[in-house]
């Protein structure tokens, strides 16, 4: 087994990368007109989540890694603003985000949609794929909203499609185009699905205990016994290998190195500093729509 100790040079490196992606990610929120709260987007997010990235492709320099840490950041801040806005509030804050991408203006206050379109203006001209991406993104937490709100238990495998929600594909998907990587999309998408849903279930077996909490839908609820979800986890491990083959051989370890990532970041944390003491909703809304 490795340990970091023996690979000291990748892992001062890897610091390294997530030290000026934090900086660059604290400089995108410091530029805005109203912030949302630093107790939640604190710098230890920020820290993890160019931790991440930098973990996932050390062999990038900082600014090949800044699009994808600009992404996770949106994808983590329209989560956060979307999460409890009324139903009529949430379709019109997707087709707000959703306009953005594609070059409509964001409304000034509005941090998730101004950092939006800085996400957009670095990647004009680049592979459109990252929009498709964000739109189902936006449907699949619409989605677990409508469940949620309608009292509805999906099924396992309804859970698991519906994994578009963790934001993987559509982070991946811009970090894809920013570095005009190779490889057919077709095949990142359909690696990309199964490594998506793999983080997902490695969110829920950590996190099922804050989900009761925040009546958040877990796989844990589908299916109460952890050691069954383990093993679809080793089992959709499995399933990924061979999609991964198709891949290039960088992109290919970017993804396996993230889900490695996310298995020991959440078996002992999470990105989120205070779910629980979140804002009120209302007090969100007007800077959403």
């Amino acid at each position: 087994m490795n340990t970091p100790d023996q690979q000291p040079q990748t892992s001062g490196r890897i610091c390294a990368l997530a030290a000026q992606g934090a900086r660059d990610l604290n400089r995108h929120r410091q530029a805005r007109s109203r912030p949302l709260p630093h107790e939640v987007f604190d710098h230890g997010l920020l820290w993890s989540l160019a931790l991440t990235s930098a973990f996932s492709g050390p062999w990038y320099s900082a600014p090949e890694l800044a699009t994808a840490n600009l992404a996770a950041l949106v994808a983590f801040e329209v989560d956060w603003v979307i999460e409890d806005l009324a139903m009529a509030e949430l379709n019109a804050a997707i087709g707000y985000f959703s306009g953005v991408s594609r070059g409509a203006r964001p409304r000034d206050g509005n941090e998730p949609g101004e950092l939006l379109a800085a996400l957009a203006t670095a990647l004009q001209s680049r592979d459109p794929m990252w929009q498709q991406e964000l739109d189902l993104m936006l449907e699949a937490m619409r989605r677990e909203r409508e469940w949620r709100n309608q009292g509805i238990l999906p099924s396992f495998p309804q859970y698991l499609e519906n994994a578009d929600n963790t934001g993987f594909r559509f982070v991946f998907a811009a970090h894809w185009a920013a570095n005009g990587e190779a490889g057919p999309a077709s095949a990142v998408t359909r690696a990309g699905t199964i490594v998506q849903q793999s983080i997902r279930l490695l969110n829920d077996l950590a996190t099922f205990g804050r989900d009761r909490t925040t009546g958040d839908l877990n796989a844990l609820l589908l299916i109460p016994d952890p050691a069954v979800v383990a093993q679809c986890l080793a089992e959709l491990k499995e399933e990924a290998e061979p999609r991964l083959a198709h891949l290039p051989k960088e992109t290919a370890q970017y993804m396996r190195r993230q889900r490695d990532f996310c298995e020991g970041f959440y078996s002992i944390g999470d990105f989120w500093f205070s779910h629980e003491n979140r804002p009120a909703a209302a007090s969100l809304a007007s800077s959403d729509q």
